[in-house]
């Protein structure tokens, strides 16, 4: 059964990550290699956040939209979804992604990313 997750996350057109409740990426599905060029041990802990995301690559950004995540959840609120932001891909070219964001077990967060890079670009056209 785990063989048959790890085929379907593999084949997903979509990115799946999970953070836990310090906000360091514990997880990234393996689709990642083939939309974002990375391998997934590549971006576990910190690396995610330095290689792929500029705009929240401040630790103390970070640790701020965690604990704001965490409050939410503790409160029984769920996070706004969806939300965009640009990832860089391991050659440097940005794609935009949508993603939901929902609580996981012990505190984390599993958020799952859609690109959206090309209606991004017919929206500024």
């Amino acid at each position: 059964m785990l063989r048959l997750f790890s085929n379907v996350l593999k084949q997903l057109n979509n990115l799946v990550v999970v953070i836990n409740q310090q906000g360091e990426v514990s997880y990234v599905g393996p689709s990642v290699e083939r939309i974002l060029g990375y391998k997934p041990y590549e971006l576990l802990g910190e690396k995610w956040w330095l290689k792929t995301c500029a705009n929240i690559a401040d630790p103390e950004l970070r640790k701020k939209e965690m604990q704001h995540f965490i409050t939410q959840a503790a409160n029984g609120k769920s996070i706004i979804s969806p939300l965009e932001y640009k990832l860089n891909t391991a050659n440097g070219d940005p794609r935009w992604f949508s993603w939901n964001i929902s609580a996981g077990p012990e505190a984390s967060w599993i958020k799952i990313g859609y690109d959206i890079t090309e209606s991004k670009k017919r929206e500024q056209e």
